[in-house]
């Protein structure tokens, strides 16, 4: 979905993200839906993108396997730290779907304990910590064959639902 030559469609998004929010209840099991579809972690239309898929988990937690391949690699047999940061971040971002909150990532911070080996299945899980008035914390963690293996943890603040999709209420651009 775009607006034109490589362009996201704010239009689609604004819509992506109204259904998701329209939902109300997410149960545990429920696949989330993907942010947009040319999210490079979870939107189903990227060809490049990381094609990660989001269940709710109990509480205000989300949950998701993920594979990666070849072409999220970084040193030899191990997938690029930045492509698993990315995750992380994009998982996050489904947790704020699962609590109803449009946010944005303030802070992210990754601690990698173990390679992620490529081609292994890598359990991943997110939950919210704490919500102090526009602000909310989160945490989160993979794992492969039972070992933790990367932790992370991301401060996100509150916004209108308009900044997530309205380029002009982002950057203070006029069309």
């Amino acid at each position: 979905m775009t607006a034109g030559d490589g362009e996201q469609d704010p239009a689609a998004l604004g819509q992506a993200i109204k259904e998701a929010f329209a939902q109300r209840e997410w149960v545990a099991g429920d696949r989330l839906p993907s942010h947009a579809a040319w999210c490079f972690v979870c939107g189903k239309d990227n060809p490049s993108g990381l094609g990660l898929e989001v269940f709710a988990a109990e509480g205000q937690s989300v949950s998701a396997t993920q594979q990666f391949d070849v072409s999220h690699g970084g040193a030899p047999g191990v997938a690029h730290g930045g492509a698993v940061a990315a995750v992380l971040d994009d998982l996050f971002g489904f947790v704020l779907v699962r609590v109803m909150v449009p946010a944005v990532t303030r802070d992210l911070r990754v601690t990698y304990r173990l390679p992620t080996r490529l081609g292994v299945d890598t359990e991943l899980s997110a939950t919210l910590v704490e919500r102090r008035g526009r602000d909310l914390y989160m945490e989160a963690s993979a794992s492969q064959a039972g070992r933790r293996i990367v932790t992370a943890s991301a401060h996100f603040v509150e916004v209108d639902v308009a900044h997530l999709f309205d380029p002009s209420a982002r950057f203070d651009l006029q069309d």
